[in-house]
């Protein structure tokens, strides 16, 4: 190897290096994170111990390469009593990520899981779509008569304080989801869930 070809693979080596340590995630860069990470995930997996059950869960928010993993399977699994679906909900709402989008649109689109669990899994897919919206699921799960209420209300928040995991949602992730609540509306049987598709639809922008 000649002088100049070795100066330029050394050129090249450098530059190489500082893009590659921008790739890195939030859990390989801080060895604190990755420590609480892997705890956060042993707790939601195990259930143990109990205590921290609620610091796991606010915490696998922050862990963007297996906190979507985690939260994909407690949504995927039978909900445990330490783990209420509100808490899920706006843990799940701050870490935006291809591998649980899946998982909350066959939860939401499946007509044999429970009413409040297909809701819950559309307000969190729209507020990823709009950052800041929440649109309470509480409201479409009609009265013990099986009546609906004629107006629905949405939340917006300042700060919502979301980041992506290691596997973003795509760009065109809010006309890709206005599109399939518009499928999901007009295929739905539940009067919950369709209500609540159909007013998704008109919150949720086509971009």
């Amino acid at each position: 190897m000649n002088r100049c070809t070795a100066s330029g693979l050394a050129i090249a080596l450098l530059m190489f290096v500082p893009v590659h340590g921008m790739c890195q995630s939030r859990e390989a860069a801080d060895v604190h994170l990755r420590n609480d990470c892997r705890l956060a995930r042993q707790v939601l997996t195990t259930g143990e111990p109990h205590t921290r059950s609620a610091w796991a869960l606010d915490r696998i928010s922050l862990c963007d390469e297996t906190g979507p993993e985690a939260l994909a399977s407690l949504w995927a699994s039978p909900r445990r009593d330490t783990v209420g679906l509100g808490h899920l909900i706006a843990v799940s709402a701050k870490l935006r990520d291809a591998r649980l989008d899946a998982t909350l649109r066959q939860i939401a689109g499946e007509p044999t899981e429970t009413r409040a669990r297909r809701l819950a899994a559309l307000e969190v897919l729209v507020s990823w779509a709009v950052p800041g919206l929440f649109i309470p699921y509480q409201q479409f799960l009609g009265d013990e008569s099986g009546r609906f209420s004629t107006r629905f209300e949405m939340m917006s928040v300042d700060h919502p304080g979301q980041s992506d995991g290691v596997h973003p949602l795509p760009p065109g992730f809010a006309s890709d989801l206005h599109r399939w609540l518009a499928k999901l509306a007009a295929d739905e049987t539940d009067p919950g869930v369709r209500r609540a598709a159909e007013f998704c639809v008109g919150s949720v922008p086509v971009t």
